[in-house]
């Protein structure tokens, strides 16, 4: 399947979306206009169907928030792997106290999660430690 790259950056009033791959630029309203908006201009700059082909779009960020859209990208990445680093531990939190003997209610409170979350927790295989 054929593959385009859009190129998108905001303009005074539009979104200017151009596809390098037809040599052509075209403007969008808004965002979510963009991507049929590209598949309009491919299909009638190359003939094909406008579903078959792929496209990657790269939004380009208005010069004012940029530096802060990717401060805040990098900190959601960094929060989602925390997240996922926290909920491993939690994991493997709750089968060692269950190991030492205790209740999956006491489990339960020792991490602060309800005795549901504990349960599901501990019905779940172990991961094994990474090195």
């Amino acid at each position: 399947m054929t593959s385009y790259t859009v190129h998108v950056d905001r303009d005074e009033t539009m979104w200017r979306v151009h596809v390098p791959g037809v040599g052509r630029t075209t403007a969008a309203r808004s965002l979510g206009d963009v991507e049929a908006t590209a598949r309009d201009l491919i299909a009638l700059m190359t003939g094909q169907e406008s579903g078959a082909f792929e496209l990657t779009v790269t939004v380009g960020t208005p010069s004012p928030a940029a530096e802060t859209v990717q401060r805040a990208r990098a900190h959601r990445a960094q929060a989602e792997e925390l997240s996922a680093m926290a909920a491993a531990e939690i994991r493997e939190a709750a089968h060692q106290l269950r190991g030492t003997g205790l209740t999956v209610r006491d489990v339960a409170r020792v991490l602060d999660i309800s005795a549901q979350r504990a349960s599901q927790l501990l019905s779940r295989e172990r991961e094994p430690a990474k090195a």
